[in-house]
């Protein structure tokens, strides 16, 4: 039952992302009718549907790794910080240094190699990041919260056995110790510093 739910929601993600590129793919048919323009008629009527079914094809796969890759992302979350949030807000609070982490890794590291250049974490380079990074905490948060939701949803049914409920308790982190204080320190670290040397 959970393979078929798990299945339904990367669904539901593939298809929503599907129907966001196809409504924004117009420049695509812009593009195949500019290129067939120069072709006789008898072969560009082939050219044009031949152009706009391998763009489609080209977005459906695209759409289907970038929602495979949000998924590795996110599992990423519940693999780190599954034992260190006890409760929603401490979850959030890693969310929010998990969002920083991925834009120090993502956006300012692993983007611009990806791209062919080289990373830069200079002052100007970090400010004109900023907007990246907000949207990267609240994709932090909405991991977390999401992540905190199905745990709860799911917590019941996994602690049917008392063995297994013992062994999740002894791994959860108790209220109290040195972790907040991390996770404030690497948040604000973080977030402020960009800011104080921009």
């Amino acid at each position: 039952m959970a393979k078929v739910l798990t299945g339904v929601n990367q669904f539901g993600a593939l298809l929503s992302v599907v129907i966001v590129d196809v409504v924004l793919a117009g420049d695509n048919a812009i593009v195949v009718g500019m290129a067939a323009a120069g072709l006789p008629i008898e072969r560009r009527r082939r050219i044009i549907i031949l152009g706009i079914a391998a763009a489609t094809i080209l977005r459906i796969l695209l759409a289907y790794f970038a929602v495979q890759l949000l998924a590795i992302i996110g599992m990423t979350f519940g693999l780190l910080f599954r034992y260190e949030a006890p409760n929603l807000g401490s979850g959030i609070a890693w969310g929010l240094v998990y969002g920083l982490v991925w834009w120090f890794l993502g956006w300012l590291t692993l983007l611009p190699i990806l791209l062919g250049g080289s990373f830069d974490w200079s002052a100007p380079a970090v400010s004109a990041a900023l907007p990246e990074l907000i949207g990267h905490l609240m994709y932090g948060v909405a991991i977390a919260f999401v992540f905190m939701w199905l745990e709860r949803q799911y917590n019941a049914w996994l602690l049917l056995d008392p063995r297994l409920a013992v062994r999740e308790a002894r791994r959860r982190r108790p209220i109290g110790t040195p972790a907040p204080a991390l996770w404030l320190f690497a948040l604000g670290l973080g977030v402020l510093l960009p800011i104080v040397l921009g």
